[in-house]
Protein backbone atom coordinates (compact mmCIF):
# COMPACT_ATOMS: atom_id res chain seq x y z
CA UNK A 1 0.00 0.00 0.00
CA UNK A 2 1.33 3.48 -0.85
CA UNK A 3 2.02 5.84 2.01
CA UNK A 4 -0.82 8.29 2.72
CA UNK A 5 -0.65 11.82 1.36
CA UNK A 6 0.32 14.69 3.65
CA UNK A 7 -0.50 18.41 3.30
CA UNK A 8 2.04 21.06 4.24
CA UNK A 9 1.00 24.74 4.43
CA UNK A 10 3.65 27.37 5.18
CA UNK A 11 3.71 31.18 4.99
CA UNK A 12 5.03 32.86 1.87
CA UNK A 13 5.49 36.60 1.59
CA UNK A 14 4.33 38.51 -1.44
CA UNK A 15 5.10 42.07 -2.49
CA UNK A 16 3.76 43.75 0.65
CA UNK A 17 6.78 46.04 1.11
CA UNK A 18 6.86 47.00 -2.56
CA UNK A 19 3.11 47.70 -2.57
CA UNK A 20 3.49 49.82 0.55
CA UNK A 21 5.94 52.04 -1.30
CA UNK A 22 3.72 52.06 -4.38
CA UNK A 23 0.64 53.04 -2.36
CA UNK A 24 2.42 56.06 -0.87
CA UNK A 25 3.53 57.13 -4.34
CA UNK A 26 0.04 56.69 -5.80
CA UNK A 27 -1.58 58.75 -3.05
CA UNK A 28 0.70 61.60 -4.06
CA UNK A 29 -0.34 61.38 -7.71
CA UNK A 30 -1.63 64.60 -9.32
CA UNK A 31 -5.05 63.07 -10.09
CA UNK A 32 -5.58 62.17 -6.44
CA UNK A 33 -4.32 65.50 -5.14
CA UNK A 34 -6.69 67.40 -7.44
CA UNK A 35 -9.82 65.22 -7.63
CA UNK A 36 -9.67 63.19 -4.40
CA UNK A 37 -8.12 65.57 -1.87
CA UNK A 38 -9.22 64.70 1.67
CA UNK A 39 -11.06 61.56 0.60
CA UNK A 40 -11.03 58.24 2.46
CA UNK A 41 -9.02 56.20 -0.08
CA UNK A 42 -8.31 52.48 0.25
CA UNK A 43 -6.08 50.20 -1.79
CA UNK A 44 -8.62 47.39 -2.23
CA UNK A 45 -6.76 45.12 -4.67
CA UNK A 46 -3.44 44.70 -6.41
CA UNK A 47 -1.54 42.27 -8.61
CA UNK A 48 2.05 41.92 -9.78
CA UNK A 49 3.10 40.54 -13.17
CA UNK A 50 4.64 37.14 -12.44
CA UNK A 51 6.49 36.23 -15.63
CA UNK A 52 8.21 37.72 -18.65
CA UNK A 53 10.52 40.72 -18.67
CA UNK A 54 8.18 42.65 -16.34
CA UNK A 55 7.99 39.89 -13.71
CA UNK A 56 8.19 41.26 -10.18
CA UNK A 57 8.27 44.89 -11.34
CA UNK A 58 5.01 45.83 -13.02
CA UNK A 59 1.94 46.09 -10.82
CA UNK A 60 -1.72 46.99 -11.13
CA UNK A 61 -3.85 48.30 -8.27
CA UNK A 62 -7.42 49.31 -7.50
CA UNK A 63 -8.04 52.33 -5.29
CA UNK A 64 -11.53 53.12 -4.00
CA UNK A 65 -12.93 56.33 -2.57
CA UNK A 66 -14.94 54.90 0.31
CA UNK A 67 -17.20 57.96 0.46
CA UNK A 68 -18.41 58.03 -3.14
CA UNK A 69 -17.50 54.54 -4.35
CA UNK A 70 -15.43 55.92 -7.23
CA UNK A 71 -12.68 53.57 -8.38
CA UNK A 72 -9.24 54.40 -9.78
CA UNK A 73 -7.20 51.82 -11.69
CA UNK A 74 -3.43 52.18 -11.31
CA UNK A 75 -0.65 50.75 -13.48
CA UNK A 76 3.03 51.17 -12.74
CA UNK A 77 6.45 49.73 -12.01
CA UNK A 78 8.13 49.46 -8.63
CA UNK A 79 11.38 50.81 -10.10
CA UNK A 80 9.64 53.77 -11.80
CA UNK A 81 6.88 54.77 -9.41
CA UNK A 82 6.93 58.39 -10.58
CA UNK A 83 5.59 57.25 -13.96
CA UNK A 84 2.56 55.36 -12.62
CA UNK A 85 -0.77 56.04 -14.34
CA UNK A 86 -4.23 56.37 -12.79
CA UNK A 87 -7.52 56.08 -14.66
CA UNK A 88 -11.11 56.33 -13.52
CA UNK A 89 -13.23 53.18 -13.79
CA UNK A 90 -16.77 53.31 -15.13
CA UNK A 91 -17.98 50.85 -12.50
CA UNK A 92 -18.03 50.62 -8.70
CA UNK A 93 -17.03 47.75 -6.47
CA UNK A 94 -19.78 46.15 -4.37
CA UNK A 95 -20.04 47.10 -0.69
CA UNK A 96 -17.61 45.70 1.85
CA UNK A 97 -18.93 44.01 4.99
CA UNK A 98 -18.28 47.17 6.98
CA UNK A 99 -20.21 49.31 4.50
CA UNK A 100 -23.14 46.92 4.43
CA UNK A 101 -23.13 46.78 8.24
CA UNK A 102 -23.22 50.59 8.33
CA UNK A 103 -26.24 50.56 5.99
CA UNK A 104 -28.09 48.11 8.25
CA UNK A 105 -27.25 50.20 11.32
CA UNK A 106 -28.69 53.24 9.50
CA UNK A 107 -31.93 51.33 8.91
CA UNK A 108 -32.11 50.47 12.61
CA UNK A 109 -32.33 54.18 13.36
CA UNK A 110 -35.39 54.57 11.13
CA UNK A 111 -38.65 54.99 13.06
CA UNK A 112 -40.48 52.45 10.89
CA UNK A 113 -37.86 49.86 9.96
CA UNK A 114 -35.74 50.12 13.10
CA UNK A 115 -38.14 48.49 15.59
CA UNK A 116 -38.88 45.64 13.16
CA UNK A 117 -35.17 44.95 12.68
CA UNK A 118 -34.45 45.10 16.39
CA UNK A 119 -37.33 42.76 17.24
CA UNK A 120 -36.44 40.23 14.54
CA UNK A 121 -39.63 40.82 12.55
CA UNK A 122 -37.35 41.85 9.68
CA UNK A 123 -34.09 40.14 8.72
CA UNK A 124 -31.52 42.13 6.70
CA UNK A 125 -29.49 40.35 4.02
CA UNK A 126 -27.25 41.25 1.09
CA UNK A 127 -29.39 41.30 -2.07
CA UNK A 128 -28.74 41.60 -5.77
CA UNK A 129 -28.18 44.21 -7.05
CA UNK A 130 -25.66 45.04 -4.34
CA UNK A 131 -25.94 48.75 -5.12
CA UNK A 132 -28.92 50.95 -5.96
CA UNK A 133 -26.82 53.95 -6.96
CA UNK A 134 -28.44 56.68 -9.02
CA UNK A 135 -27.51 59.84 -10.91
CA UNK A 136 -27.98 63.10 -9.03
CA UNK A 137 -29.34 66.25 -10.78
CA UNK A 138 -25.82 67.08 -11.97
CA UNK A 139 -25.41 63.66 -13.56
CA UNK A 140 -22.93 62.37 -10.97
CA UNK A 141 -23.32 58.89 -9.50
CA UNK A 142 -24.70 58.88 -5.97
CA UNK A 143 -23.64 55.63 -4.26
CA UNK A 144 -26.35 53.80 -2.35
CA UNK A 145 -26.03 50.41 -0.67
CA UNK A 146 -28.85 47.91 -1.25
CA UNK A 147 -30.28 46.04 1.73
CA UNK A 148 -32.67 43.12 1.39
CA UNK A 149 -35.37 42.81 4.03
CA UNK A 150 -37.24 39.59 4.74
CA UNK A 151 -40.22 39.45 7.07
CA UNK A 152 -41.04 36.50 9.33
CA UNK A 153 -43.87 35.76 6.87
CA UNK A 154 -41.35 35.33 4.04
CA UNK A 155 -42.05 38.63 2.31
CA UNK A 156 -39.08 40.35 0.62
CA UNK A 157 -38.26 43.90 -0.40
CA UNK A 158 -35.09 45.87 -1.19
CA UNK A 159 -34.29 49.34 0.16
CA UNK A 160 -31.23 51.54 -0.28
CA UNK A 161 -29.05 53.67 1.98
CA UNK A 162 -27.26 56.64 0.42
CA UNK A 163 -23.60 56.59 1.51
CA UNK A 164 -23.20 60.39 1.45
CA UNK A 165 -25.66 61.05 4.26
CA UNK A 166 -27.46 57.82 5.24
CA UNK A 167 -30.72 58.80 3.52
CA UNK A 168 -33.03 55.79 3.14
CA UNK A 169 -34.36 55.04 -0.34
CA UNK A 170 -37.58 53.14 0.33
CA UNK A 171 -38.40 52.37 -3.30
CA UNK A 172 -35.12 52.44 -5.28
CA UNK A 173 -35.29 52.03 -9.04
CA UNK A 174 -34.34 48.89 -10.96
CA UNK A 175 -34.74 46.36 -8.16
CA UNK A 176 -37.09 43.39 -7.91
CA UNK A 177 -40.58 44.35 -6.75
CA UNK A 178 -41.70 43.28 -3.26
CA UNK A 179 -42.18 39.53 -3.33
CA UNK A 180 -43.51 36.67 -1.24
CA UNK A 181 -41.16 34.19 -2.91
CA UNK A 182 -38.69 32.56 -0.52
CA UNK A 183 -35.73 30.80 -2.13
CA UNK A 184 -32.31 29.57 -1.13
CA UNK A 185 -30.69 28.00 1.91
CA UNK A 186 -31.67 29.27 5.37
CA UNK A 187 -29.27 31.81 6.84
CA UNK A 188 -27.44 30.98 10.05
CA UNK A 189 -25.03 33.03 12.13
CA UNK A 190 -21.82 33.46 10.16
CA UNK A 191 -18.31 34.26 11.25
CA UNK A 192 -17.08 37.80 10.75
CA UNK A 193 -14.28 38.34 8.23
CA UNK A 194 -10.96 37.84 9.98
CA UNK A 195 -7.55 39.15 8.99
CA UNK A 196 -5.20 36.58 7.62
CA UNK A 197 -2.42 35.91 5.18
CA UNK A 198 -2.97 36.75 1.53
CA UNK A 199 -1.31 33.57 0.33
CA UNK A 200 0.48 30.42 1.44
CA UNK A 201 2.83 27.82 -0.01
CA UNK A 202 1.13 24.42 -0.22
CA UNK A 203 2.97 21.14 -0.75
CA UNK A 204 1.52 17.66 -0.96
CA UNK A 205 3.88 14.88 0.11
CA UNK A 206 3.92 11.11 -0.15
CA UNK A 207 6.62 10.02 2.22
CA UNK A 208 9.73 11.99 1.29
CA UNK A 209 8.51 12.85 -2.22
CA UNK A 210 6.79 16.15 -3.07
CA UNK A 211 3.94 15.46 -5.47
CA UNK A 212 2.52 19.00 -5.65
CA UNK A 213 4.10 22.35 -4.90
CA UNK A 214 2.15 25.57 -5.47
CA UNK A 215 1.28 29.01 -4.18
CA UNK A 216 -2.37 29.33 -3.12
CA UNK A 217 -3.90 32.83 -3.00
CA UNK A 218 -7.13 33.24 -1.05
CA UNK A 219 -10.14 34.86 -2.81
CA UNK A 220 -9.93 38.15 -0.89
CA UNK A 221 -6.40 38.70 -2.27
CA UNK A 222 -6.94 37.18 -5.73
CA UNK A 223 -6.14 38.99 -8.96
CA UNK A 224 -8.45 40.62 -11.48
CA UNK A 225 -11.11 43.29 -11.68
CA UNK A 226 -13.53 41.30 -9.52
CA UNK A 227 -11.09 38.90 -7.91
CA UNK A 228 -10.78 35.34 -9.18
CA UNK A 229 -11.63 32.95 -6.37
CA UNK A 230 -9.05 30.53 -5.01
CA UNK A 231 -6.04 31.23 -7.19
CA UNK A 232 -3.28 28.69 -7.82
CA UNK A 233 0.12 29.96 -8.96
CA UNK A 234 3.40 28.25 -9.93
CA UNK A 235 1.76 24.82 -9.88
CA UNK A 236 4.44 22.09 -10.09
CA UNK A 237 3.76 18.36 -10.29
CA UNK A 238 6.68 16.03 -9.54
CA UNK A 239 9.06 18.96 -9.72
CA UNK A 240 8.00 20.28 -13.15
CA UNK A 241 5.81 23.27 -13.97
CA UNK A 242 2.22 22.67 -15.13
CA UNK A 243 0.46 26.02 -14.66
CA UNK A 244 1.75 29.48 -13.91
CA UNK A 245 -1.68 30.66 -12.82
CA UNK A 246 -5.11 29.03 -12.64
CA UNK A 247 -8.09 31.04 -11.43
CA UNK A 248 -11.74 32.01 -11.97
CA UNK A 249 -11.85 35.68 -13.02
CA UNK A 250 -15.37 35.87 -14.51
CA UNK A 251 -18.77 34.76 -13.18
CA UNK A 252 -22.02 36.13 -14.56
CA UNK A 253 -25.67 35.18 -14.64
CA UNK A 254 -28.77 35.70 -16.77
CA UNK A 255 -32.38 34.93 -15.94
CA UNK A 256 -34.25 32.80 -18.44
CA UNK A 257 -36.62 35.56 -19.54
CA UNK A 258 -33.63 37.71 -20.56
CA UNK A 259 -34.72 40.68 -18.44
CA UNK A 260 -31.98 40.46 -15.80
CA UNK A 261 -28.27 39.81 -16.22
CA UNK A 262 -25.50 40.41 -13.71
CA UNK A 263 -21.71 40.36 -13.50
CA UNK A 264 -20.77 38.92 -10.12
CA UNK A 265 -17.54 39.20 -8.14
CA UNK A 266 -15.16 36.50 -6.92
CA UNK A 267 -13.19 38.17 -4.12
CA UNK A 268 -15.67 38.03 -1.25
CA UNK A 269 -15.29 35.07 1.08
CA UNK A 270 -18.48 33.59 2.52
CA UNK A 271 -18.54 31.70 5.82
CA UNK A 272 -18.74 27.91 5.83
CA UNK A 273 -18.10 25.06 8.24
CA UNK A 274 -14.50 23.88 8.47
CA UNK A 275 -13.00 22.07 11.45
CA UNK A 276 -9.23 21.89 11.68
CA UNK A 277 -6.00 23.73 12.35
CA UNK A 278 -4.69 26.95 10.80
CA UNK A 279 -0.97 26.61 10.01
CA UNK A 280 -1.29 29.99 8.27
CA UNK A 281 -4.01 32.48 9.21
CA UNK A 282 -6.88 32.10 6.73
CA UNK A 283 -5.76 28.62 5.59
CA UNK A 284 -7.31 25.69 7.48
CA UNK A 285 -6.25 22.05 7.15
CA UNK A 286 -9.23 19.80 7.92
CA UNK A 287 -9.36 16.13 8.86
CA UNK A 288 -12.85 15.78 7.38
CA UNK A 289 -14.76 17.32 4.50
CA UNK A 290 -15.70 20.98 5.09
CA UNK A 291 -19.38 21.81 5.15
CA UNK A 292 -20.14 24.27 2.39
CA UNK A 293 -23.67 25.33 1.54
CA UNK A 294 -23.88 22.33 -0.82
CA UNK A 295 -23.23 19.87 2.02
CA UNK A 296 -25.13 21.52 4.87
CA UNK A 297 -28.01 23.12 2.92
CA UNK A 298 -27.60 26.14 5.21
CA UNK A 299 -25.68 29.37 4.77
CA UNK A 300 -23.13 30.21 7.43
CA UNK A 301 -20.31 28.78 9.47
CA UNK A 302 -17.26 29.53 11.53
CA UNK A 303 -14.61 30.06 8.86
CA UNK A 304 -13.80 32.36 5.95
CA UNK A 305 -10.76 31.61 3.86
CA UNK A 306 -9.30 28.52 2.19
CA UNK A 307 -9.81 25.01 3.56
CA UNK A 308 -7.71 22.00 2.56
CA UNK A 309 -8.42 18.32 3.16
CA UNK A 310 -7.49 14.90 1.85
CA UNK A 311 -10.14 12.92 -0.01
CA UNK A 312 -8.37 9.62 -0.57
CA UNK A 313 -5.78 10.19 -3.28
CA UNK A 314 -6.81 13.82 -3.89
CA UNK A 315 -6.00 16.99 -2.00
CA UNK A 316 -9.00 19.33 -2.09
CA UNK A 317 -8.60 23.12 -1.87
CA UNK A 318 -11.93 24.89 -1.33
CA UNK A 319 -13.44 28.24 -0.46
CA UNK A 320 -16.97 29.60 -0.57
CA UNK A 321 -17.60 32.84 -2.46
CA UNK A 322 -20.37 35.35 -1.87
CA UNK A 323 -22.02 37.76 -4.33
CA UNK A 324 -25.20 39.19 -2.83
CA UNK A 325 -27.38 36.17 -2.03
CA UNK A 326 -25.44 33.92 -4.40
CA UNK A 327 -22.92 31.38 -3.10
CA UNK A 328 -20.24 29.72 -5.18
CA UNK A 329 -18.28 26.71 -3.93
CA UNK A 330 -14.88 27.21 -5.58
CA UNK A 331 -12.86 24.01 -5.47
CA UNK A 332 -9.62 22.55 -6.84
CA UNK A 333 -9.00 18.80 -6.60
CA UNK A 334 -5.42 17.67 -7.27
CA UNK A 335 -4.80 13.94 -7.54
CA UNK A 336 -1.71 11.98 -6.66
CA UNK A 337 -1.70 10.87 -10.31
CA UNK A 338 -1.36 14.49 -11.50
CA UNK A 339 -5.01 15.08 -12.45
CA UNK A 340 -6.35 18.56 -11.69
CA UNK A 341 -10.10 19.03 -11.38
CA UNK A 342 -11.37 22.64 -11.20
CA UNK A 343 -14.89 22.48 -9.77
CA UNK A 344 -17.67 25.00 -9.17
CA UNK A 345 -20.93 24.59 -7.31
CA UNK A 346 -23.71 27.20 -7.31
CA UNK A 347 -26.28 27.94 -4.62
CA UNK A 348 -27.85 30.87 -2.77
CA UNK A 349 -28.89 32.04 0.66
CA UNK A 350 -32.47 33.04 1.44
CA UNK A 351 -33.79 35.59 -1.08
CA UNK A 352 -36.75 36.25 -3.35
CA UNK A 353 -35.45 35.73 -6.88
CA UNK A 354 -33.21 32.69 -7.34
CA UNK A 355 -36.18 30.32 -7.57
CA UNK A 356 -36.79 31.88 -11.00
CA UNK A 357 -34.98 29.99 -13.80
CA UNK A 358 -31.50 31.37 -14.48
CA UNK A 359 -28.12 30.27 -15.82
CA UNK A 360 -24.74 30.75 -14.14
CA UNK A 361 -21.75 31.18 -16.45
CA UNK A 362 -18.23 30.82 -15.06
CA UNK A 363 -14.89 31.19 -16.86
CA UNK A 364 -11.60 29.68 -15.67
CA UNK A 365 -8.32 31.09 -16.95
CA UNK A 366 -5.62 28.40 -17.23
CA UNK A 367 -2.13 29.74 -17.98
CA UNK A 368 -0.26 26.60 -19.02
CA UNK A 369 3.52 26.64 -18.80
CA UNK A 370 4.32 22.98 -19.40
CA UNK A 371 7.94 22.84 -18.13
CA UNK A 372 8.47 26.55 -18.93
CA UNK A 373 6.73 29.63 -20.39
CA UNK A 374 6.51 29.32 -24.17
CA UNK A 375 7.41 26.29 -26.28
CA UNK A 376 3.93 24.86 -25.72
CA UNK A 377 1.70 23.57 -28.49
CA UNK A 378 -2.03 22.90 -28.38
CA UNK A 379 -3.99 20.33 -30.31
CA UNK A 380 -7.68 19.49 -30.60
CA UNK A 381 -9.12 15.96 -30.80
CA UNK A 382 -12.32 15.02 -32.67
CA UNK A 383 -13.76 11.55 -33.24
CA UNK A 384 -15.24 11.16 -35.77
CA UNK A 385 -12.85 13.56 -37.53
CA UNK A 386 -14.20 16.93 -38.57
CA UNK A 387 -11.88 17.14 -41.57
CA UNK A 388 -10.51 14.27 -43.62
CA UNK A 389 -9.35 11.29 -41.60
CA UNK A 390 -7.31 13.17 -39.01
CA UNK A 391 -8.61 13.09 -35.46
CA UNK A 392 -5.95 15.52 -34.20
CA UNK A 393 -5.16 18.98 -35.50
CA UNK A 394 -2.89 21.75 -34.27
CA UNK A 395 -4.23 25.10 -33.14
CA UNK A 396 -1.70 27.52 -34.60
CA UNK A 397 -3.45 30.85 -33.95
CA UNK A 398 -5.76 32.28 -31.32
CA UNK A 399 -9.23 30.85 -31.70
CA UNK A 400 -12.57 30.37 -29.97
CA UNK A 401 -13.91 26.80 -29.97
CA UNK A 402 -17.19 25.24 -28.83
CA UNK A 403 -17.44 22.01 -26.90
CA UNK A 404 -18.70 19.24 -29.18
CA UNK A 405 -19.63 16.02 -27.33
CA UNK A 406 -20.79 14.45 -30.60
CA UNK A 407 -17.12 14.39 -31.64
CA UNK A 408 -15.69 13.65 -28.20
CA UNK A 409 -13.82 16.95 -28.43
CA UNK A 410 -11.03 17.75 -26.03
CA UNK A 411 -7.73 19.64 -26.09
CA UNK A 412 -4.11 18.86 -25.28
CA UNK A 413 -1.24 21.17 -24.28
CA UNK A 414 2.26 19.81 -24.71
CA UNK A 415 5.83 20.99 -24.53
CA UNK A 416 7.12 21.02 -28.11
CA UNK A 417 10.38 19.17 -27.33
CA UNK A 418 9.32 16.89 -24.48
CA UNK A 419 6.76 14.17 -23.96
CA UNK A 420 4.98 15.80 -21.03
CA UNK A 421 1.46 17.06 -21.68
CA UNK A 422 -1.93 17.82 -20.18
CA UNK A 423 -5.33 17.10 -21.71
CA UNK A 424 -8.31 19.37 -21.04
CA UNK A 425 -11.33 17.06 -20.96
CA UNK A 426 -14.81 18.68 -20.71
CA UNK A 427 -17.09 17.60 -17.90
CA UNK A 428 -20.28 15.82 -19.00
CA UNK A 429 -22.52 18.48 -17.43
CA UNK A 430 -20.55 21.65 -18.26
CA UNK A 431 -23.40 22.98 -20.38
CA UNK A 432 -23.79 24.69 -23.72
CA UNK A 433 -23.14 28.38 -24.33
CA UNK A 434 -26.05 30.55 -25.36
CA UNK A 435 -25.70 34.08 -26.73
CA UNK A 436 -25.15 35.58 -23.29
CA UNK A 437 -22.85 32.72 -22.27
CA UNK A 438 -20.40 33.93 -24.96
CA UNK A 439 -18.63 30.60 -25.61
CA UNK A 440 -16.95 27.49 -24.24
CA UNK A 441 -13.20 27.62 -24.92
CA UNK A 442 -10.77 30.34 -25.99
CA UNK A 443 -7.17 29.55 -26.95
CA UNK A 444 -4.99 32.64 -26.51
CA UNK A 445 -1.40 33.78 -26.40
CA UNK A 446 -0.28 34.96 -22.97
CA UNK A 447 -0.59 38.66 -22.22
CA UNK A 448 -0.24 40.27 -18.77
CA UNK A 449 -3.03 42.66 -19.81
CA UNK A 450 -5.57 39.86 -20.33
CA UNK A 451 -6.12 38.57 -16.80
CA UNK A 452 -9.82 39.27 -17.34
CA UNK A 453 -11.99 41.44 -19.58
CA UNK A 454 -11.83 44.49 -17.29
CA UNK A 455 -15.55 44.65 -16.50
CA UNK A 456 -16.58 45.27 -12.91
CA UNK A 457 -19.84 44.42 -11.18
CA UNK A 458 -22.81 45.50 -13.28
CA UNK A 459 -26.46 44.69 -13.93
CA UNK A 460 -26.29 46.00 -17.51
CA UNK A 461 -26.83 42.96 -19.73
CA UNK A 462 -24.49 44.05 -22.52
CA UNK A 463 -21.69 44.87 -20.10
CA UNK A 464 -22.24 41.80 -17.90
CA UNK A 465 -21.56 39.41 -20.81
CA UNK A 466 -18.01 37.98 -20.84
CA UNK A 467 -15.87 40.04 -23.21
CA UNK A 468 -13.30 37.41 -24.16
CA UNK A 469 -13.94 37.43 -27.90
CA UNK A 470 -11.97 40.64 -28.34
CA UNK A 471 -8.82 38.85 -27.14
CA UNK A 472 -8.91 36.58 -30.22
CA UNK A 473 -6.70 38.73 -32.42
CA UNK A 474 -4.97 36.14 -34.58
CA UNK A 475 -1.72 35.93 -32.63
CA UNK A 476 0.27 32.68 -33.08
CA UNK A 477 0.00 30.13 -30.28
CA UNK A 478 2.07 27.28 -31.79
CA UNK A 479 5.25 26.77 -29.73
CA UNK A 480 4.30 29.85 -27.72
CA UNK A 481 3.01 30.70 -24.24
CA UNK A 482 -0.53 29.27 -24.26
CA UNK A 483 -3.49 30.42 -22.15
CA UNK A 484 -6.79 28.57 -22.28
CA UNK A 485 -10.10 29.96 -20.99
CA UNK A 486 -12.72 27.32 -20.16
CA UNK A 487 -16.38 28.14 -19.44
CA UNK A 488 -19.22 26.24 -17.80
CA UNK A 489 -22.93 27.05 -18.05
CA UNK A 490 -25.12 25.85 -15.16
CA UNK A 491 -28.93 26.06 -15.21
CA UNK A 492 -30.79 26.75 -11.94
CA UNK A 493 -33.09 25.49 -10.67
CA UNK A 494 -31.54 22.53 -12.41
CA UNK A 495 -30.91 18.84 -12.22
CA UNK A 496 -29.48 18.82 -8.73
CA UNK A 497 -25.90 18.82 -9.98
CA UNK A 498 -23.33 19.22 -7.26
CA UNK A 499 -20.22 20.59 -8.98
CA UNK A 500 -19.16 21.02 -12.61
CA UNK A 501 -15.88 21.59 -14.43
CA UNK A 502 -13.26 19.95 -16.67
CA UNK A 503 -10.53 17.43 -15.88
CA UNK A 504 -6.89 18.33 -16.60
CA UNK A 505 -5.19 14.97 -17.16
CA UNK A 506 -1.40 14.48 -17.38
CA UNK A 507 0.38 12.34 -19.95
CA UNK A 508 3.99 11.12 -20.19
CA UNK A 509 4.70 12.75 -16.83
CA UNK A 510 7.19 11.70 -14.25
CA UNK A 511 10.91 11.44 -13.50
CA UNK A 512 11.33 8.46 -15.86
CA UNK A 513 9.61 9.91 -18.92
CA UNK A 514 11.40 9.60 -22.26
CA UNK A 515 11.95 12.94 -24.05
CA UNK A 516 10.79 12.99 -27.65
CA UNK A 517 12.27 14.90 -30.56
CA UNK A 518 8.94 15.51 -32.29
CA UNK A 519 5.23 15.44 -31.69
CA UNK A 520 3.62 12.07 -32.30
CA UNK A 521 0.19 12.16 -33.96
CA UNK A 522 -2.18 9.26 -34.41
CA UNK A 523 -2.50 10.34 -38.02
CA UNK A 524 -0.69 12.85 -40.26
CA UNK A 525 -1.37 16.53 -39.80
CA UNK A 526 -3.63 17.84 -42.59
CA UNK A 527 -1.99 20.08 -45.15
CA UNK A 528 -2.43 23.75 -44.32
CA UNK A 529 -3.15 23.16 -40.63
Amino acid sequence: MPEPLRIEVVPEAGHEEDMGRATKALLGHDIIQVDFAGRDLWLVAHDVVDKGHEAGQRFTATIQDMDTGRVLLADGRFDELEFSTLNNAAWQRPPFDDEFGWAVDSLKEDEVLGPALESGELLAYRPMPALVSFNDPDGNVDRAVAVGLRSTAGEHRIVGVRTADGEILRAPANVPAPSTDDCGAPMEAASAPAPGARQARVRVWRGEEVLWDMLVVRPSASSGTNGSGVELRTVDYLGARVLQRAHLPIINLEFADGTVAERHWCHEEAAFVAEGEDPVAGFRVCATRPGTILETATDGGDFRGVALWLDGEEVVIVSQLEAGPYRYVNEWRLGADGTIRPRLGCSASTNSVTCNPHVHHAYWRLDFDILAPGSNVLREFNDPPIRGETRWHFMRFEVKRPRDPDHGRYWLVRHDRDGREYSIVPGPEDGTADEFGAGDVWVLAYSPDEMDDGQGFTTDRAMARAGLDRFVSGEPVHSEDVVLWYAVHVSHPGTGLDRVGPDLVPGHWGPKHLPETKLLDESPEPAGE
